[in-house]
C-alpha cells in the first residue's frame, strides 16, 4: 500500500496545483485512476486482515473494534472483489476532495481502532489504563503471530512503563511474556522495572552525546 499511496498522493499534488492555477478538476484522469485501482487492491487485503486481527484480539480481556471510513457490508469481509469495489467507490466519492487537498483522504492509512473494557479506553481511560491495554494487546498479537508462524517476533516496548504504578508495571513485564522472544525495552529510569527482570537483563545506557 505504501508505494501506491505515495504515488497517488504525488500525482494528486500535481492535479491540485493544476486545479488552483487553472481551475481544472481532472476527475477522469487515467493516471489517477490507475493508482486509485492499485491502491484499492492493496488496501482491501490490509482492511481484511486488520478486521480479522481485531476479532482475534477481542477474544480475551478487551473488545477491539476497527474504525474505517470505507463503507461496506462486514458480512462480506471474505469477498476481496467486493472490498476492492467498495474502496474504489469511496475513492471515487472522495476524488474531488483529494484533488483539492492533494492527499488521499480515505483508506487504511486513515483508519483507527477502539479499545473497550466496560468503557471506551481511548476516551475515558487514564494514561495508565491506556498503556496497560496496549501492552496486553501487544502480547496477544505476539501469540497470534506465533500460532501462524511458529515463531515469536522480536518485541520492542518503548517507555511503556512511564505511566504505570508498581502493580501494573509487574503485570506488563511478567517473565512468562518476555522470555518467549528477544525483547528490547526502553525506559527513562531502569529502576522502575521489576528487579526480577533486571537480574539477567543487558543494560545499555544512552545519552545525548
Amino acid at each position: 500500500m505504501t508505494l501506491s499511496l505515495r504515488q497517488r498522493n504525488a500525482y494528486l499534488k500535481k492535479l491540485s496545483k493544476l486545479f488552483y492555477e487553472k481551475g481544472v478538476i481532472a476527475i477522469n484522469d487515467p493516471q489517477l485512476n490507475f493508482w486509485s485501482n492499485h491502491f484499492a487492491l492493496t488496501s482491501a487485503y490490509i482492511l481484511q486482515n486488520r478486521i480479522s486481527l481485531t476479532k482475534e484480539l477481542s477474544k480475551n480481556e478487551y473488545e477491539v473494534q476497527y474504525r474505517t471510513g470505507i463503507q461496506f457490508d462486514r458480512r462480506k469481509l471474505t469477498n476481496i472483489e467486493y472490498l476492492v469495489e467498495s474502496i474504489e467507490t469511496s475513492l471515487e466519492e472522495s476524488k474531488k476532495r483529494d484533488i483539492a487537498t492533494g492527499y488521499t483522504n480515505v483508506g487504511p492509512h486513515r483508519d483507527d481502532w477502539d479499545i473497550s473494557q466496560g468503557k471506551d479506553i481511548r476516551k475515558f481511560g487514564s494514561r495508565g489504563e491506556k498503556r496497560l491495554a496496549i501492552g496486553k494487546l501487544i502480547f496477544q498479537t505476539q501469540e497470534i503471530v506465533f500460532k501462524k508462524t511458529s515463531k515469536y517476533p522480536i518485541l520492542l516496548l518503548d517507555d511503556i512503563a512511564s505511566e504505570l504504578d508498581i502493580l501494573n508495571t509487574e503485570k506488563i513485564f511478567e517473565r512468562k511474556f518476555l522470555d518467549k522472544q528477544q525483547t528490547f525495552i526502553t525506559v527513562i529510569d531502569y529502576n522502575s522495572l521489576p528487579k526480577s527482570l533486571l537480574s539477567d537483563a543487558q543494560l545499555i545506557h544512552l545519552n545525548g552525546s
